[in-house]
């Protein structure tokens, strides 16, 4: 800059920072000499000599932030050069090459020439400059770019870009073009600038947008007259006259601009929730008359129509067809539509506070003269203007969809009515919120609200209605009631919540709230007392077993899987393709070969198990008349040539009501408490005609059984009692429990072995696989193998970490295969020094 104030040139249009070093050479005559020479940027560290003051510009603090050697506005260079020529006599310059090197990587290379003679600002052929980047840093450059409390999503990645670019034209008004493409985002586009208009293309996999901006600069004379940095670059800002949009929207996502990172919906894909919108815009505006001022580096009003077509949220319709007037202006956004029907309609009307459009106008330029009384304001020590009133409302009226937001910085209300949730394809929820309406007052602190869904279904959970109410009152969110309703079932749902102690003031707007969120981290407003406190309570009138299963599947998932299982399980799939060498060409042969492989291995072990059967049943006469009728499966009264079906949990099936509560604190203890009663379970050909458990639950004091008992035909469990605590004192009593169904049981309990027939097993061996019951597979086979009613008697006491406690068994009518038993008891104990004595009397 000093350079360029001793050889009496203009400003720049925006400004430019940097130490340069080179080479000067003169030649010719001394009328006209020629000059050549080079120039470098150097590190104002490295320069030699006393570095003058600099002034306070955009480019200068882009250098001092970044650490690099030069800047252009918000650009930053790690390293520069070029090679060029004067000639005073045609009054030419000619930079032959010039390179730069981005801070951040990336690199840029070009050339050019601009005449110098005066008086020539206007001419067609007054300069010409061609340039290349490649490799550039786009989301740095994106995000200096973007207005000051505007935070970039993470998800949103451009990544390195490619440029070509030129600037021909007169020196007052040149046309600069310039084409980009991002290969990591498949994305593209340009953007041309000329006096009149500026034409700018976006071209991507989910957007196509085209947009034109009518502006307005400065007169010649004012131009001209800029002698400052500060007076040039206000001067080539211009004022928007009209504008012209066409967007088309192929899917476009918009969840990581809502939220930072992406929702995953853990529960059923583990995949990220999607929020893609569809449709065509077309928007047409021009400057209000009259609105144009001084100072034209602000933002004026433009009203316009805009059009739109096929617009859709997901598979949500939300304008089939409208058209209507849009107002857009430094206040705010304001947009009326309605459809071919007179049930649709589009109405927004959004006011910005102050804070924002200030921060807008600053992020314009450091120059302008708001930003130095701004700063001059914060080095007397004076007191930020208060923020204007946030208003906001937004109203779609699509047929019998109704969505209502009216929202300002002391209340907002919400009301929902008629929305599919089928079409919406929000994870796997499905149904139909007939009504949802929430009121919230942040300056009385109060709020109330209340939701009603038809036909509710999210994966496997299926479900008639829901419906509930909240209400806020200070620092306590109560749920009133909320009712799930089943075919055969119905749940009902209380609780509240008290919130965490805040240093807030007393009175909380809601631009106070999103001021101190965006400013700050949520732990530095929560109170050392820690945070809030919950009570729920779950009250089930009537509830059939089989409408349950699919809700404690999803928790199961909901508490089990994490984000990084989905990459991980990816990762692990195209790693095994990779060993499998499995080529997109061969692909069709290479499953017919593993198919006849896998085939014929099944096969031979098939085999060898029919001439294991064989040689067993040539060595044993007698056993041959024993199994006459075939091998039985464990615990079967009659032959079987197909083995028993594994039971899951999914076959389960009865009826429970009850009622349960949970006490607890954000990060601290839970307390339960439950009295539910099952009748009728059934599970396989196993049934239960009663199960009831009464007690509650204590991280400290373990667990107590007020009662616990389960009836099966004459069996009778009881357990009463304390256990898993620090101090236990419970007992336990088993009468009547045949021995026979222990077979059975053993059988169709869910393993991970394999035991069906035909896969190569040998069901007389232990199997090897963890998590299998190997043991089980020793037990003989045969009708009855063990019959008789166990008795046992339990008492546990002791704590969880040193337990004491005895149990007695007792075997009544008790046999083995055809010889009876005459007595069969066993005891076992566990002391208090923690030696462990049994005793079995055998007869």
């Amino acid at each position: 800059n000093a350079l360029r104030e001793t050889l009496a040139a203009r400003p720049l249009p925006y400004s430019a920072a940097g130490t340069i070093a080179g080479t000067l050479n003169v030649t010719g005559r001394s009328e006209n000499p020629v000059f050549t020479g080079t120039a470098v940027a150097v590190h104002p560290s490295q320069a030699e000599g006393s570095v003058p003051a600099l002034p306070r510009t955009v480019a200068q603090e882009t250098v001092e932030e970044s650490g690099g050697a030069g800047a252009y506005d918000k650009l930053p260079v790690k390293s520069a050069s070029c090679v060029y020529t004067f000639d005073t006599k045609s009054n030419l310059f000619h930079m032959h090459h010039f390179n730069a090197e981005t801070v951040g990587g990336g690199e840029i290379k070009g050339n050019g020439r601009v005449w110098c003679e005066p008086g020539k600002e206007e001419d067609p052929d007054g300069m010409e400059f061609r340039f290349t980047g490649k490799n550039l840093p786009a989301d740095q450059i994106f995000k200096k770019y973007v207005p000051n409390g505007i935070n970039v999503p993470s998800a949103l990645v451009i990544g390195p870009t490619m440029v070509e670019g030129s600037i021909i034209g007169a020196q007052l008004a040149p046309k600069v073009e310039v084409h980009w493409n991002s290969p990591e985002s498949e994305a593209s586009g340009s953007v041309k600038i000329t006096r009149p208009a500026a034409h700018i293309e976006l071209h991507a996999p989910s957007v196509d947008a085209e947009t034109v901006l009518k502006t307005k600069y400065q007169p010649k004379e004012v131009i001209l007259a800029a002698v400052t940095q500060a007076e040039a670059t206000a001067a080539s800002k211009p004022v928007i006259e009209g504008t012209e949009l066409n967007c088309n929207l192929h899917g476009l996502d918009v969840m990581p601009f809502v939220n930072d990172s992406y929702e995953i919906d853990r529960m059923t894909s583990s995949q990220p929730t999607r929020l893609k919108l569809s449709g065509k815009t077309h928007f047409h505006g021009e400057l209000v008359k009259g609105s144009e001022e001084k100072d034209f580096s602000n933002f004026e009003n433009i009203v316009g129509e805009i059009a739109m077509e096929g617009l859709k949220v997901n598979n949500l319709n939300v304008a089939r067809q409208m058209t209507g007037e849009v107002s857009v202006g430094k206040a705010g956004l304001k947009v009326q539509a309605r459809g071919l029907r007179p049930d649709e309609g589009i109405d927004v009307d959004l006011k910005l506070p102050t804070e924002s459009l200030s921060s807008m106008g600053r992020s314009g330029g450091g120059e302008s003269e708001g930003a130095t009384k701004d700063a001059a304001a914060k080095e007397d020590g004076g007191e930020a203007s208060p923020l204007s009133a946030f208003q906001s409302m937004f109203s779609l009226r699509n047929r019998d969809l109704r969505f209502e937001i009216n929202m300002d910085s002391k209340a907002a209300k919400v009301d929902l009515r008629n929305l599919r949730l089928d079409e919406l394809e929000l994870a796997s929820l499905r149904g139909t919120v007939e009504k949802a309406f929430v009121d919230l007052n942040f300056e009385e602190q109060t709020g109330r609200g209340n939701v009603s869904v038809t036909g509710p279904r999210f994966s496997g959970l299926q479900g008639e209605s829901l419906g509930g109410s909240f209400r806020w009152e200070g620092d306590i969110i109560r749920l009133e009631r909320a009712i799930v309703q089943q075919k055969r079932s119905k749940y009902e749902l209380q609780g509240e919540y008290v919130l965490p102690t805040t240093n807030d003031m007393p009175t909380l707007d809601m631009a106070t709230a999103l001021s101190q969120m965006r400013n700050s981290s949520l732990s530095n407003t929560i109170s050392p007392r820690g945070g809030g406190r919950w009570r729920w309570q779950v009250s089930v009138p009537h509830a059939a077993i089989e409408e349950m299963l699919p809700a404690a599947q999803l928790l199961s998932r909901a508490t089990s899987s994490y984000p990084i299982d989905y990459s991980n399980a990816k990762g692990m799939f195209l790693e095994g393709v990779k060993s499998l060498r499995i080529t997109a060409q061969e692909i069709g042969k290479q499953l017919e070969d593993s198919a006849k492989s896998a085939l014929a291995s099944q096969n031979r072990g098939i085999d060898e198990k029919e001439d294991i059967e064989i040689a067993k049943a040539s060595k044993n006469t007698e056993g041959q008349q024993k199994w006459a009728k075939g091998i039985p499966w464990i615990g079967s009264k009659t032959a079987s040539s197909k083995p028993s079906t594994k039971l899951g949990l999914q076959d389960l099936k009865g009826k429970w009501k009850g009622s349960m509560q949970a006490y607890g604190s954000t990060g601290g203890a839970v307390v339960a408490e439950f009295d539910v009663k099952g009748e009728d379970w059934q599970w396989g050909s196993y049934c239960m005609e009663n199960v009831n458990a009464v007690g509650d639950y204590h991280p400290n004091e373990g667990l107590h059984f007020e009662k616990f008992q389960l009836d099966a035909g004459d069996a009778r469990l009881r357990i009463v009692g304390n256990m898993l605590g620090s101090k236990q004192d419970a007992q336990f009593r088993l009468t009547d429990f045949p021995l026979s169904l222990l077979q059975s049981f053993f059988n169709v309990l869910p393993s991970n072995a394999i035991t069906e027939q035909g896969m190569g097993s040998n069901p007389f061996k232990p199997n090897p696989i963890a998590g299998g019951l190997p043991s089980m597979a020793n037990i003989p086979q045969g009708d009855d193998f063990i019959s008789g009613n166990l008795y046992v008697n339990a008492a546990l006491g002791g704590s969880a970490e040193a337990p004491q406690g005895n149990v007695n068994f007792q075997v009544l009518d008790g046999a083995l295969r055809n010889k009876k038993l005459a007595r069969a008891e066993a005891n076992a104990a566990v002391t208090s020094d923690q030696r462990f004595t049994f005793n079995i009397n055998l007869q």
